[in-house]
Parts: C-alpha cells; structure tokens; sequence
C-alpha cells in the first residue's frame, strides 16, 4: 500500500489530509482532519498517515498526554492497527529472513521506516508469539541462509 493509496482510503472517508510545517509532532488528527508533518519523505508520509488513520478509526479524544497509562494504550492501539493495514506477517517476516535480519534493507523493499519495521515485528511476535519466529528460523535455516535473531 502507498501514500497514494491511503490518500485515497481518506478521501473516500472523508477525511482530510493536509501537509503542514510541524514542529513538534510527524503527524496529528483533529477530527477528520490530519496534518503531515511536510517535510517528511514519502515513505515517512506513509507510516505517519497509517499510525493517524488507526488514531482516526480506533482512538478517542486528546491523547498527547503520554504519562496516562489509557493514552498510551490507545496509542499502542493505533500503531498496532498502521502496522496491519501496511506490512502482511508472513510476506514481513520472510522478507526480514531473507536479507539475514537486515532491518535497513527489509524496510526499503517494504517500503516503511526502519523504526516502523522493528515496532512491526516486535508486534507481530506480540500477536503470533515466538514460535510463529522459530519456525520460520528454521526453515530458513534448512535453506541455507544465516540467521540472526530478532
């Protein structure tokens, strides 16, 4: 999925996306408008708006104050959801093992931040659990190519 395509995804929605000189936040939603910070690349565009349209369709209310244990789970709630709109498990992970655990070559051929990637896996191996990882390891393994954990 592209920028483009949740661009789309707003429009059909209804909600506004505008890029705008932010200074302390990459991205932010106001009702069913959400500002981009502008001067992010495209692939940092894209990460932000996915974490802003998971805030938009599974958060609620001023959530900026991060030292409130809800605010926090509503935050991990909203990146839990960008990361599932954006990256499949299987097709992360088997791209993961075969650049060898390469978090900066994996991010590029997925195209999302090396920073969305690591929260990505961490919340995949959340969701499916370690052993979901170890057989994966192992397959890889079989075929030959170097492993490194995660």
């Amino acid at each position: 999925m592209t920028y483009e395509d949740l661009l789309s995804e707003c429009e059909k929605n209804d909600i506004k996306v505008v890029e705008r000189y932010l200074s302390d936040y990459d991205g932010l939603i106001i009702k069913n408008i959400i500002v981009i910070r502008k001067e992010l690349t495209q692939v940092e565009k894209k990460c932000v708006l996915a974490e802003e349209l998971g805030h938009f369709y599974m958060t609620t209310g001023n959530i900026l104050d991060y030292n409130n244990m809800d605010n926090r789970r509503q935050e991990k709630t909203a990146r839990n959801w960008a990361v599932d709109k954006l990256l499949d498990c299987n097709q992360t992970t088997d791209t993961y093992l075969k650049n060898n655990c390469n978090l900066y070559d994996t991010a590029e051929e997925l195209e999302v931040t090396p920073q969305f990637l690591e929260y990505a896996l961490k919340h995949f191996i959340e969701k499916h659990g370690l052993k979901y990882y170890i057989e994966k390891y192992k397959k890889y393994y079989r075929q030959g190519n170097i492993v490194y954990s995660i």
